[in-house]
């Protein structure tokens, strides 16, 4: 799952909410965590990760963005215009979450002998 995969679907309507606002809308963040989960389990399978990996995501972008560089990140993730700065910052994210992920085993190779 690559980072733009996961960010362009959570950000992808942000231009719907009131630009006066500086904090981002609930409902807005709400919506981007469902587009997430969608688009990560249709890409990794499990409900389980795309749930913690979705609901990080969504937190970090409320920590860290106020209403006015969501839109402008948005836009520019629409884009595939992200600049070398906020794209530092977005990868940040895409490897903080990804490193508190419980992450299920992943199964063992069958062994070609056949034993």
């Amino acid at each position: 799952m690559t980072l733009r995969s996961l960010v362009v679907p959570l950000m992808g309507l942000v231009f719907t909410a009131s630009a006066a606002a500086k904090d981002i809308p609930p409902e807005l963040l709400d919506l981007d965590r469902e587009r997430c989960q969608r688009t990560c389990v249709a890409e990794l399978g499990s409900e389980q990760v795309c749930k913690q990996l979705c609901d990080c995501t969504v937190d970090e972008f409320k920590e860290r963005f106020d209403y006015d560089e969501y839109i402008r990140i948005s836009g520019d993730l629409l884009q595939d215009t992200v600049g070398a700065d906020d794209r530092k910052i977005l990868d940040s994210i895409a490897q903080k979450c990804s490193a508190n992920i419980a992450w299920p085993p992943k199964p063992e190779p069958a062994d070609p002998s056949g034993e």
